[in-house]
């Protein structure tokens, strides 16, 4: 169940962002589509309730991971904290620049986990004397991070070499940064 719950949340948050990627890296001459809830904004995915929902689901998966010891529930907090990415992505929707942030949250994602693999036993002494257990989780964290990453990295790139400018961020740090960095 719980891993049903984290799955669904990841899900609903890529569905919520993805109108704001597709806005970003679209062509401003086309008209970017909108994907909704059955009516509802998606924009409301990136409240409040969301975070208190991330902060829940990550305790469930912590406190059975300390509880059980079972892998299932590493993996579980693994996509719940990768869920920050898109949910703090699409909070700059406003500004266009989804596809931006999204990828910078994916790197700095994958900069801070990889930092506390390769630092796990100075941070938890005695507690990971199984490195063999933490194999799917490192690859689950490469496989969330690396994937997304390098596929807004490339459409952002290749809009550029292509001649065919995307709309990139209007407004914001990204927008000083550029749309192609």
């Amino acid at each position: 169940m719980a891993a049903a719950l984290v799955f669904a949340f990841a899900t609903v948050l890529l569905y919520a962002s993805a109108t704001g990627v597709g806005y970003e890296l679209t062509n401003p001459a086309r008209i970017s589509p909108t994907y909704d809830f059955a009516g509802h904004s998606h924009a409301l995915m990136f409240g409040v309730v969301s975070l208190i929902l991330l902060v829940v689901l990550l305790a469930v998966m912590v406190g059975n991971t300390l509880d059980r010891r079972h892998e299932g529930f590493v993996l579980g907090a693994v996509v719940v904290l990768w869920s920050i990415c898109p949910l703090v992505a699409g909070r700059f929707e406003s500004q266009a620049a989804t596809a931006s942030a999204g990828r910078w949250a994916l790197a700095i994602f994958l900069l801070t986990g990889a930092t506390l693999y390769a630092f796990r036993e100075r941070l938890w002494p005695g507690r990971v004397n199984q490195p063999a257990q933490l194999t799917n989780s490192r690859a689950l964290l490469l496989a969330l991070t690396l994937g997304p990453l390098v596929l807004l990295t490339f459409a952002a790139t290749v809009n550029a070499i292509m001649y065919v400018p995307a709309r990139g961020p209007q407004s914001g740090i990204f927008h000083a940064m550029s749309g192609v960095i």
